[in-house]
């Protein structure tokens, strides 16, 4: 039988959403609801990097380039964030385009889905 073991950590900030394991061997998650990427080293506490609280980051996947990258569902952008916490968002030719779902092809690009916001 396999043995099944259970920690959770409290972290700050509102709705917890996408995780993914970062090169670092760190998990990082988004917070959609407060605008934060968080980190959790091995080991360690939880820490979370400020972006513009109304942003919206939603999936994050590690890069090709050894950085993390997410989609900013309401501010309509791409972020990328290093694994020492440097962040750089990138706006999308598309307005109003809510980039949802991210992750690195095969051919070495990130790609990411589009669900246009509608008022």
């Amino acid at each position: 039988m396999t043995r099944v073991s259970i920690e959770e950590y409290s972290v700050t900030g509102d709705g917890p959403y996408a995780i993914t394991t970062g090169p670092d061997d760190a998990l990082w998650y988004t917070l959609v609801h407060s605008g934060h990427i968080g980190r959790l080293a091995p080991g360690g506490e939880p820490e979370n990097h400020q972006l513009d609280p109304g942003c919206g980051p939603t999936i994050i996947t590690p890069g090709p380039d050894g950085a993390l990258w997410f989609t900013e569902y309401q501010a309509h952008r791409i972020g990328r964030i290093t694994t020492d916490g440097a962040v750089r968002e990138f706006a999308l030719p598309t307005a109003q385009c809510g980039p949802f779902g991210i992750a690195a092809g095969p051919d070495g690009a990130l790609w990411f889905t589009e669900t246009p916001l509608t008022e």
